[in-house]
């Protein structure tokens, strides 16, 4: 389909824009209270380049996981890891974490009710019943702390309320078997105290069809349920507890080969053997550069699953202008995925997965294993924040303290096996068949301390011109030890059979080649100073402008990837982020306009990047690569057109680049070799919500959305954005629905929607280091319809 650039959009802005936020009230924006800065505030007065989503937003754009956001927020990119799509790659600003380890952390801070939450894996956003969503682009060091040089997502959840009963019961289905059903109920037991429940089971069959052995590929079903508690202890004292539970079945979306890998011609003896299982690899794929529906296994794709367990304390106590409170987050993962990397191939001679495998002798045998993540966390926080002066003072003060354990086993398997030679038998009519095994088993373990001492100061006045000046200065201590511990041990074979003509196995043998593996342990201590500054001046009532600077840190951490011992045990350092921002906020036309717009320059230092290397298809490398800088604009513009119609557009800007990068060897600058993985130059959101009657049987509403993303690179490698890189593409959802429906004493409503309505084909991932193609993707979802139904009392 043709495309909308960008800044062509641009110059027709207020023909096209979104209400990720608000609603309108009488021609008026209603304002948005959010807690980016750690306390209550309006968002025109928040001096952070942030999008919003409210429970209604949240409802019309069908956002039930944290990957539904990835084309809702410009600038801001959330892709599945292609070996455990549970796990979440997430991009702001350009900056994220290619890679999922349990050694390494993204640099993309994800809270729930102020909890951090270290692994993305398990993230289920489906029982909570969400208030609100912020998304905080840019370093958010001081407050938030270490792990957030790209950014912070908030995610507020509806607490359990003392002043009235609710009960909403919600059904969802939809196509490729997609049902779901979610009850939620408040009850207050006294005046003083209540209690929310929530229970949910869903399930959506495959998008794409395994015309082969097991699953469907992209499978899902979850159940679980979630208690919350309020206590209004006193006037002064609440007490609020979360429990939730939750479990999930899932089988992996796969690489679809798009081309062969091509042949080196080498005549070493790595580049012969290379080139062989290349060869005989291919002989089996079937190629396509267009999204297809089905795909075949010719091993048994095995199920991956889930669970996750969490609880949350949080007690506060306040006086007449201040508030303390204290945060205690406890959360325990057990997280089993199943991988194959070899699907599409029409042959089990060749393989790249961890099932089952049989020697052709029976000599060597393994069983299926899916490898396990168990994952516990443990976090505090101390904070009290008030005004003094006459409120001409604000303060926060904070104290916090996590700790993290995991362990990451994966036992003898089955890693590649591929054919070297195929021959025919003259005069027989079978085969001989010479191939290559590798078998092994790895165990990864982490231990991980933090602790953080963190000030941030505001000074109002009001001297300057009668208005209003608020200026801030913040800071944030991190002391960090982490302890990482590696073991591998590889075996490879070589194997040799017969077969008769129909494939039937007349005889085998297998041999060792080689064996190799290691084990090694990494103790590091990293130590942060972060500060921010920001001066905010109101030029009038509707009008507000800020300048900052802010200050962000990422651990450092180790590369479980990495077959060097050595460059394991030594690990890689913390990278740091420093941004100027310049941003204004602003009402106009009576309240009927909102715009909100920033420039800002971000430059890291020590910035860590994984990238691939030769040798087996995961081996990569994390290195600090030196300098480098990002350019941004971002805007963001809600528009109330009429009574009946809003309107909002929202739109980023990135330029990134890489600024020094020292070759170790030579000591020349090779930055033009690095490039951003996930850094489209121009993204942007445009909705419009259409009020089309209101009348005594109901509300009807119409939401239709645009988002549209710019192409990426894919990878870190400039030589390799060819195989890699990401095109860009454009997403266009509707949604159609009537509600405040009267429906025995409650309220009802019933919405159709779809999502990727012009069913666009798009790859939100590739990879070039098969043996099998030089380029796979995996493809995005294709279009999905349903149909919601929801009761409330």
């Amino acid at each position: 389909m043709p495309r909308i650039h960008s800044k062509i959009a641009l110059a027709t802005l207020f023909s096209i824009i979104t209400p990720h936020v608000l609603g309108a009230n009488n021609g008026k924006l209603e304002e948005v209270i959010v807690t980016a800065q750690r306390k209550a505030e309006s968002l025109q007065e928040t001096p952070i380049s942030l999008i919003a989503f409210g429970e209604d937003r949240i409802e019309k754009e069908g956002i039930n996981t944290l990957m539904d956001l990835k084309a809702n927020v410009p600038g801001m990119t959330i892709e599945p890891f292609p070996l455990d799509n549970s796990n979440l790659r997430i991009y702001i600003r350009g900056i994220g974490l290619i890679d999922t380890q349990v050694t390494q952390d993204t640099p993309i801070g994800v809270y729930m009710d102020g909890v951090y939450i270290a692994r993305s894996a398990g993230l289920s956003l489906d029982l909570a019943e969400l208030q609100r969503i912020e998304v905080l682009r840019g370093p958010q060091g001081t407050l938030y702390g270490r792990n957030s040089t790209g950014g912070t997502v908030n995610l507020i959840t509806r607490r359990a309320d003392t002043a009235d009963f609710y009960f909403e019961q919600k059904f969802t289905a939809g196509n490729y078997g997609l049902l779901t059903s979610k009850t939620s109920a408040n009850m207050p037991l006294s005046d003083k105290i209540a209690v929310k429940a929530a229970f949910l089971t869903t399930k959506q069959g495959g998008v794409i069809e395994n015309t082969g052995l097991g699953e469907d590929y992209g499978k899902r079903s979850a159940q679980g349920y979630r208690i919350d508690l309020r206590a209004d202890l006193s006037d002064r004292a609440t007490f609020d507890y979360s429990y939730e539970s939750a479990d999930t079945e899932y089988t992996n979306l796969s690489y679809q080969p798009f081309r062969p890998q091509p042949l080196s011609g080498g005549l070493d003896a790595d580049s012969v053997l290379n080139d062989s299982i290349r060869r005989e690899a291919s002989k089996s794929m079937i190629y396509s550069d267009k999204r297809q529906s089905s795909m075949f296994a010719a091993v048994p794709i095995l199920e991956s699953s889930n669970g996750v367990t969490g609880h949350k304390f949080d007690f506060r106590y306040s006086l007449d202008n201040i508030e303390f409170q204290y945060l205690l987050g406890v959360r325990d993962l057990e997280n089993n995925t199943y991988a194959d990397v070899a699907t599409g191939s029409l042959s089990a001679d060749f393989r790249v997965d961890t099932n089952a495998y049989t020697s052709k002798d029976g000599a060597i045998q393994t069983p299926a294993v899916i490898p396990s993540l168990v994952q516990d966390q443990v976090s505090h926080e101390f904070k009290l924040n008030g005004t003094a002066f006459d409120e001409s003072i604000e303060y926060i003060v904070g104290v916090y303290s996590f700790q993290e354990d995991a362990i990451n086993d994966q036992p003898y398997h089955l890693e590649f096996t591929g054919l070297i030679n195929n021959q025919t038998i003259p005069g027989v009519g079978g085969n001989l068949k010479t191939g290559l095994v590798q078998l092994g088993e790895q165990q990864f373990g982490i231990k991980n301390r933090a602790k953080a001492f963190y000030a941030r100061l505001s000074y109002k006045s009001s001297l300057l011109f009668d208005r209003e000046l608020l200026l801030t200065v913040g800071a944030r201590h991190s002391a960090d030890e982490r302890r990482a511990e590696k073991y591998t041990s590889t075996q490879v074979y070589t194997e040799s059979w017969t077969e008769d003509a129909s494939g039937n196995v007349l005889a085998g043998s297998i041999a060792p080649i080689e064996s190799y593996g290691y084990t090694a342990t990494g103790d590091r201590s990293f130590r942060d100073d972060s500060f921010d500054y920001i001066a905010e001046y109101q030029l009038n009532d509707e009008l507000n402008v800020y300048i900052k600077s802010a200050e962000a840190y990422k651990s450092g951490g180790y590369n479980t990837r990495d077959p060097d011992p050595d460059f394991f045990t030594k690990g890689f350092n913390e990278e740091k982020a420093l941004s100027y921002e310049i941003g204004l906020k602003g009402e106009f036309l009576d309240s009927s306009l909102r715009i909100n717009t920033d420039v800002f320059r971000t430059t890291f230092t020590d910035l860590q990047i994984n990238f691939q290397i030769d040798g087996a298809i995961d081996n990569t490398r994390v290195l600090n690569v030196g300098e480098a800088e990002i350019l941004g604009f971002e805007l963001d513009v809600t528009y109330v057109l009429s009574s009946d119609l809003l309107a909002v557009f929202n739109y980023s800007y990135l330029d990134a680049e890489m600024t020094s990068v020292m070759d170790p060897d030579t000591g020349e600058n090779v930055a033009d070799k690095f490039v951003f993985s996930s850094a489209p130059e121009n993204s942007y959101t445009a909705n419009l919500d259409w009020t089309i009657s209101e009348g005594p049987l109901g509300t009807v509403e119409a939401t239709l959305s645009y988002n549209f993303m710019d192409s990426r690179n894919g990878g870190p490698l400039t030589e390799k954005i060819k195989n890699v890189e990401l095109e860009s593409f454009g997403l266009l959802n509707g949604r159609l629905g009537i509600s405040e429906l009267s429906v025995f004493g409650g309220t009802a409503s019933i919405a159709l929607w779809a999502k990727n309505i012009l069913d666009e084909e798009y790859v939100i991932n590739a990879f070039d280091h098969l043996p099998q193609a030089q380029r796979a993707g995996i493809w995005g979802d294709p279009r999905t319809y349903g149909v919601d139904m929801i009761i409330r009392f």
